[in-house]
């Protein structure tokens, strides 16, 4: 194989894993919309390079095939007799890779909550992920209309203009009666733009700090209690 291509390759195994490393973390904080292309690349090549030493770490320990895909001298004469000796170490690579990932990601929430800050990439993805599931999510639009349903699909991943929300089993705020009514519809899809806000409705099993639904939160006026 010409020098040219077998550095092409190299350099192309070397960082694949890195992607199974941000999906990973990506899975567990949630993507952050706000990253910059040059702070992804860094994250690629970063748990790809760390997956890659682990690897070779744990192959010298365990006496595993050592990591031959990322050996521009292993592509000069390869034969099919030596792709097991080439998909092994990448596969080892690609798993050690991921782990980083999620281990980053494990490591990235405890820093987090030991700041007091949210483990995930933004309040919205927080929102999302841990207040919304199996829940109703009332949607108020910028057309007046309210909306309530279960969340069958929520944008995180995207800038706030483009955080669009669908909803399955639709009902529609009648004004008249304050009441919700069943609509024939089976879903619901909200395009970010007319989406004023999200709200979740809490549940009779709720843990509350406060009083009641319908109670007054400070019944002296008083901000104190």
């Amino acid at each position: 194989m010409p020098t040219s291509a077998a550095a092409a390759l190299v350099i192309l195994l070397a960082l694949v894993p890195g992607a199974s490393g941000v999906y990973a973390f990506n899975q567990t904080v949630g993507p952050d919309w706000r990253q910059k292309e040059w702070q992804a690349a860094v994250q690629y090549i970063a748990f790809s390079t760390l997956g890659l030493l682990i690897y070779v770490l744990l192959a010298g320990l365990f006496e595993f095939l050592p990591a031959a895909h990322v050996i521009p001298k292993t592509y000069e004469t390869i034969s099919a007799s030596q792709l097991t000796s080439l998909l092994i170490p990448f596969a080892g690579h690609l798993g050690c890779a991921t782990l980083v990932g999620f281990l980053a990601a494990k490591i990235h929430g405890f820093v987090s909550s030991a700041f007091g800050a949210s483990k995930h990439s933004s309040a919205w993805t927080d929102f999302v992920d841990s207040c919304v599931p199996k829940r109703w999510v009332v949607v108020t639009l910028t057309t007046g209309d309210v909306w309530v349903g279960m969340v069958h699909c929520v944008d995180t991943s995207v800038a706030d203009t483009e955080r669009d929300i669908a909803i399955s089993e639709p009902a529609l705020l009648d004004s008249a009666t304050g009441q919700y009514k069943v609509t024939p519809y089976h879903s619901m899809h909200f395009p970010a733009r007319i989406v004023q806000n999200v709200g979740v409705l809490a549940n009779a099993s709720d843990t509350r700090i406060g009083p009641g639904v319908g109670q007054p939160l400070f019944p002296k006026g008083d901000l104190n209690g």
